[in-house]
């Protein structure tokens, strides 16, 4: 399996300073960017009427070949001097502070979810209303934001203190709702809404032991803990992913098992702990198994089962060439951000290499090679270090999940974010949009 460094070409859409606040089983996210809802704080979805990510243009892109030109820097330019260390080279481009107006012609609505300060009230999400005219078609017409907990799952008992799922198309909604003493993992109830919002339940009981959803096509695919034992006899804990198909109303959903995860050759070293993404074709799982030195990518269809893509990435290489552990380098997880392009042909991963350079791979999951994008390079101890090494107007230290494909599949977008300047509180994040081929 090949591997090539590429050049890098990318731009800001959005700016500003935010906190991440992690949910029970979600992910720490910020801005009007489209993702599934995760019961955090801030988290957000766009939904279009045809149920996929819209297409918008929202600034000139002016590609570079081999080259990196960041658009409209914005948040704070105060970074330490760049005085240390092998640096990568950038083109500077005169027009980047230049910024074409958001065009969104297309008609589609933002789901939030707000989590009040005080712990007494429930959590609450909102279906944004757009600025629709006159003439326009809204359905349902709404003149503000629409509380989906206040004026729909409240009538069931339900809200979004545990966290909501919205399937693409506001169809329906997996609800968290709670914890079971007798399981490890929290209760889910699966609702439908009608064309007035209004919410019915889908199951007689919640589903139970649940780590992660999501919606893939009318069913709901979750991950559930269990036991598996290890080679040498131990217990350990694994889960079991499930599809529940919700197409026949008649009948009472029951859940089809689709594998078991980690397998057991990978069981006795594996860190994983149930997380999971879905790819933009939209019946992909994504998933990552962290060990100690390495992680390995792995994606699971229907028709061809599971399988891993490319080699194992290492935290770092020892002087053999093979991988290590270091106590110092960034931390792998099951969580990274990562994602599968529309055609299924290219997952996208982003990752520090050897404890120096972050770095966005893009796999071929035919065959496994890998061609690479170094955003930042650093000496040696890269969390140490990587704020003395930005280069040109890149001035991030990591990207917070998810990596999002956008509807043409043209771009891959994703929230960038850093915390160099000293005494700051809060995290700087921008939303950077990069060519998904990455020419």
């Amino acid at each position: 399996m090949g591997h090539k460094d590429k050049g890098r070409n990318y731009r800001s859409i959005r700016c500003g300073t935010q906190t991440a606040i992690n949910g029970n089983f979600g992910i720490p996210w910020h801005f009007s960017l489209w993702t599934w809802l995760s019961g955090d704080t801030g988290s957000v979805v766009g939904i279009s009427r045809d149920g996929d990510l819209m297409n918008r243009q929202l600034f000139t892109v002016i590609a570079l070949a081999l080259t990196m030109a960041l658009f409209a820097a914005c948040g704070d330019d105060s970074t330490p001097p760049d005085d240390t260390g092998p640096k990568d080279t950038f083109e500077t481009n005169d027009d980047a502070q230049i910024k074409d107006p958001t065009i969104v012609d297309e008609n589609f609505r933002v789901i939030y979810g707000y989590t009040p300060t005080l712990s007494e009230k429930a959590a609450e999400m909102m279906v944004g209303n757009p600025a629709f005219g006159p003439d326009d078609d809204g359905v349902p017409q709404w003149t503000s934001d629409f509380p989906l907990v206040k004026n729909s799952l409240e009538s069931l008992g339900l809200n979004c203190s545990y966290g909501c799922y919205p399937s693409r198309d506001l169809g329906m909604m997996a609800v968290a709702t709670g914890y079971d003493a007798s399981t490890t993992g929290q209760d889910v109830q699966v609702v439908k809404f009608d064309q007035n919002m209004t919410a019915s339940p889908l199951l007689m009981q919640p589903l139970t032991g649940v780590r992660q959803a999501y919606f893939v096509g009318g069913a709901l695919v979750v991950s559930r803990f269990h036991s598996c034992e290890t080679k040498a006899g131990a217990t350990k804990t694994c889960y079991r992913f499930e599809r529940v198909d919700f197409s026949d109303e008649s009948v009472e959903p029951a859940a089809e098992e689709l594998f078991v995860f980690p397998t057991d050759a990978m069981l006795e070293d594996s860190m994983y702990s149930g997380r999971f993404r879905v790819g933009a074709d939209g019946r992909s799982l994504i998933i990552q198994n962290p060990e100690k030195e390495s992680v390995s990518l792995w994606i699971y269809t229907s028709s061809e089962g599971l399988r891993q893509i490319g080699d194992r990435i290492c935290q770092t290489v020892d002087a053999n060439g093979d991988c290590a552990y270091s106590s110092t380098a960034p931390a792998l997880t099951d969580d990274s951000p990562v994602a599968l392009t529309k055609d299924g042909k290219t997952l996208l991963f982003a990752y520090v290499d050897d404890d120096t350079e972050f770095r966005i791979a893009s796999f071929d999951t035919a065959t496994g090679d890998t061609e690479s994008t170094t955003l930042v390079k650093t000496p040696a101890n890269y969390l140490t270090n990587v704020c003395y090494n930005f280069t040109g107007d890149w001035k991030y230290t990591r990207i917070q999940p998810p990596l999002l494909i956008s509807a043409d599949g043209a771009e891959v977008v994703f929230v960038a974010a850093s915390e160099c300047k000293p005494g700051v509180d809060k995290t700087l994040t921008d939303i950077i949009a990069v060519p998904s081929a990455m020419q």
